[in-house]
């Protein structure tokens, strides 16, 4: 069975999306790293494979993951985001958003906790101002320096909570581009 010596760039990118995220599918996270890398993840005990309601392979981080990834030196400190099993579509539709990053921009790429605890002062201001907020699934830097958010939709959403995520990505001066899961 192969050792994990040291982790490259490919496999840091990885499991940020998976911090970031929570949920990936497979196939998805074999464009950032191999599949003989997943493989090593899985056996080492780093990730765990799981099947979707249509029998699709599904990774996420196992404890002994998260242990890794919170020791990876430019995720140290990071917040995950607080992945639910009821939500694996909604996650792994964000994961394919965060593949087609570039990957520097996916490096930039925070979760929505860590978008709350970090521009904390513009949605305190939305509030004071009594304008109700939405944080967005997800925001990165681009290439060209714009502030990016995603937000994964589902048939659930109403108008106004359009609104509100929009609302919220122009209060930390962020655009907003809506994927449907």
């Amino acid at each position: 069975m192969r050792n994990i010596n040291r982790l490259n760039f490919r496999d840091i990118q990885a499991l940020n999306g998976l911090r970031v995220c929570g949920y990936a599918m497979r196939a998805d996270m074999e464009k950032i790293i191999s599949r003989n890398r997943v493989e090593t993840f899985l056996k080492r005990g780093y990730l765990e494979q799981r099947m979707d309601c249509r029998g699709r392979s599904v990774l996420t981080y196992t404890d002994k993951g998260k242990a890794l990834i919170k020791k990876i030196d430019p995720l140290q400190g990071r917040t995950f985001y607080p992945k639910q099993p009821n939500a694996v579509k909604h996650d792994t539709t964000l994961f394919r958003q965060y593949v087609g990053l570039s990957p520097n921009e996916r490096m930039t790429a925070i979760s929505e906790t860590e978008t709350r605890d970090i521009y904390r002062e513009p949605l305190e201001q939305m509030r004071q101002d009594s304008q109700r907020h939405s944080v967005p699934d997800m925001v990165y830097t681009s290439t060209s320096g714009e502030l990016v958010a995603v937000e994964i939709t589902t048939s659930n959403y109403t108008q106004e909570k359009l609104e509100l995520k929009e609302a919220t990505a122009q209060a930390i001066g962020a655009s907003i581009h809506f994927v449907r899961a």
